[in-house]
C-alpha cells in the first residue's frame, strides 16, 4: 500500500484529501478481489497525460496467471489494451463488460468505475476476469446460430435414458454451471468474513448472531455448489442435500458433545427454491434442538424423515431431548423457519412432543406442503 501511495504522490498533482480518498480505496482492494474472485486494480491519471497502474490485488480464485507472476504497479496503461479505462477517463461514467486483454494477451472482461472527488476525476477502480473461455464459446455459439446448423449429440443421463441435446443447450448449461460456482465462492467468502468478525468480537451475543448468519449463508453456498456439479440440472435430491447439511452441522458441534444424525425416507428431486427453503428451515430446527434439547447431556440424536407423494411432501425433524417448551424456544430461528416454510413452500410448520401422550420423548417438528 505504501508503494501505491508513493507513486500517486510522485506522478500526480492530487491534493492530500484526494490522496487520502485513494488510500482508502487501496485498503479495500483485497476484500473486493476476494469477494468477486477477480483481479482488481487502481489506475490514476498522471500530470504528464499518461495513465498509471497504482495498485493491484491478485486473488487465489483468479485464472489470469500472468497477474499472479508479474506486478503491474507502476506500469503505463494503454488505450489499446484497456479501452474501458480511457472511456471512463473521458466520460466520467462507469463501464461494464468491456473487453480488453492482459499484457500476456489473455482476453479479459473489465468493469470500470470512476473515482471522483467533487467534479474532479482522480482514478478508476477496475475489476478484471479471464473471459477466454466465454469468448471462445460465444464465437462458436454465434457461428452456430448464423449457420442454423444445430449439431446434436447423444448424452447418457444418470437414469440410463438417452436424450438428444443441441449444442446451444450445452453452451447455456456450461454458463449456468459457471454462474453457480461463482455464487458459491462469493457466499463462502461472505460467510468467512462473518466468522472472522465473530472471532474478533468480545460480545457473546454478537458472536452468536454472526455465527448463525454465517451458517445460513454457508447452506445456500453449499446448494449452489451442488447445482454447479449437477451438469445444469436445476433439480436436487432433497435427501442428499439434507445429509450434507447434517454432516456440516455435526462438524461445528463442540468436541465434548456427540451428535448422532440420521436421514431416512424418500430421495425425491425438488427445485432449487424449495431445496433452499427446506435446508434453511431444517438448519434452524436442528440448531434449535442443539441449543435447547440436550441441556446437561454429552450426546444426543436427531432424525430427519422424508416422505414424498403426489399429493403432499413431509419432512420431520425429531430429537430425543428433554421435550418441547414453547415458552423457551420460540426465538428468531424458529420464527425464520416458520416464515420460510409458509412463504417459500406455501406450507406449514408444526412443532410438538414426539412419542405418545403417555410416553412423550423429545420434540418433533413437521414441515408439510403440497
Amino acid at each position: 500500500m505504501n508503494k501505491s501511495i508513493e507513486l500517486i504522490r510522485e506522478r500526480t498533482s492530487f491534493s492530500e484529501q484526494e490522496i487520502a480518498l485513494l488510500s482508502d480505496t487501496v485498503k479495500s482492494l483485497p476484500l473486493i478481489a476476494e469477494l468477486t474472485a477477480s483481479d482488481v486494480f487502481l489506475d490514476v491519471p498522471c500530470t504528464d497525460g499518461t495513465v498509471l497502474c497504482a495498485a493491484q490485488v491478485h486473488p487465489a480464485e483468479s485464472t489470469i496467471e500472468y497477474y499472479g507472476r508479474v506486478t503491474c504497479i507502476g506500469n503505463r496503461v494503454s488505450a489499446e489494451d484497456e479501452p474501458g479505462v480511457f472511456m471512463v477517463l473521458q466520460t466520467g461514467k462507469r463501464y461494464n463488460n468491456q473487453l480488453g486483454k492482459a499484457p500476456d494477451g489473455t482476453p479479459i472482461k473489465q468493469d470500470v468505475v470512476p473515482i471522483i472527488n467533487g467534479e474532479h476525476f482522480i482514478g478508476a477502480l477496475i475489476k478484471e476476469e479471464d473471459c477466454s473461455k466465454s469468448v471462445l464459446s460465444s464465437r462458436k455459439y454465434e457461428s452456430l446460430v448464423r449457420s442454423n446448423a444445430f449439431l446434436r449429440e447423444v448424452v447418457n443421463l444418470n437414469n440410463g435414458k438417452e436424450v438428444v441435446m443441441s449444442q446451444d443447450a450445452r453452451y447455456l448449461q456450461l454458463r449456468l454451471k459457471e454462474v453457480n460456482h461463482r455464487i458459491k465462492n462469493s457466499l463462502q467468502t461472505i460467510a468467512s468474513i462473518m466468522r472472522m468478525e465473530a472471532r474478533r468480537s468480545a460480545d457473546p451475543v454478537l458472536i452468536d448472531k454472526l455465527r448463525e448468519s454465517a451458517a445460513r449463508i454457508h447452506i445456500v453456498a453449499n446448494i449452489h455448489d451442488m447445482l454447479s456439479a449437477s451438469e445444469g440440472n436445476s433439480m436436487l435430491n432433497v435427501r442428499s442435500v439434507l445429509e450434507k447439511l447434517l454432516d456440516s452441522i455435526c462438524s461445528y458441534t463442540t468436541t465434548d458433545f456427540r451428535l448422532s444424525t440420521t436421514v431416512e425416507g424418500d430421495a425425491c428431486a425438488l427445485e432449487y427454491e424449495k431445496i433452499t427453503a427446506i435446508s434453511l428451515a431444517v438448519n434452524e430446527l436442528v440448531s434449535n434442538a442443539l441449543k435447547y434439547a440436550f441441556v446437561d447431556r454429552r450426546s444426543g440424536k436427531i432424525t430427519v424423515k422424508i416422505s414424498c407423494t403426489d399429493n403432499y411432501k413431509r419432512i420431520c425433524v425429531i430429537d430425543d431431548g428433554v421435550g418441547f417448551d414453547p415458552d423457551n424456544q420460540l426465538g428468531l430461528g424458529l420464527h425464520l423457519a416458520e416464515s420460510v416454510v409458509r412463504e417459500k413452500l406455501n406450507g406449514r410448520l408444526v412443532i410438538g412432543p414426539a412419542g405418545t401422550p403417555e410416553r412423550p420423548a423429545g420434540t418433533k417438528a413437521l414441515i408439510e406442503w403440497r
